[in-house]
């Protein structure tokens, strides 16, 4: 899907929805026409569009003005507002491109180790193993958000 559309996708409130699920996790920026954020976003979409999928639109739903990030995991979508920078983007992205808590395996270790927070392993033998322990290290995972991926 990431290949065959533009760097940034112009969106509608019309298919927001429809391009709000078309992959794993899609970055839509709800921004007028000739702003510096808007200018932003269009060079970390340049820079990051083999890895996730952009789109700008002028008024959404979810937020007045800021930066959407949709995900098929965790809460589903979470709003950047206010002033950013081409860092402070790349930044929000990675730590919000991962779930809170999953297995790691050969589809994800990249995203894993490229978000640039030291990676926590819980090792378990058996799904109920994993049960048993899961409650206490998603409270963990989710007070450490952004300093800690588990």
């Amino acid at each position: 899907m990431k290949k065959s559309l533009p760097a940034l996708s112009e969106v509608t409130p019309e298919n927001l929805e429809t391009f709000s699920q078309s992959d794993r996790v899609v970055i839509v920026g709800v921004l007028p026409k000739n702003s510096e954020k808007r200018a932003v976003l269009e060079d970390v979409a340049k820079k990051h569009s083999n890895d996730y999928v952009f789109g700008i639109i002028e008024e959404s739903p979810d937020t007045k003005e800021g930066i959407v990030l949709y995900k098929k995991f965790d809460e589903g979508k979470i709003i950047l507002d206010g002033e950013f920078t081409e860092d402070s983007l790349v930044e929000f992205i990675e730590a919000n491109s991962v779930p809170i808590m999953g297995e790691i395996g050969p589809t994800n270790y990249a995203a894993y180790t490229e978000a640039g927070l030291p990676v926590a392993y819980y090792f378990f033998s058996t799904p109920e193993e994993r049960a048993k322990f899961s409650t206490e290290f998603e409270a963990l995972a989710k007070e450490l958000k952004g300093k800690v991926n588990f």
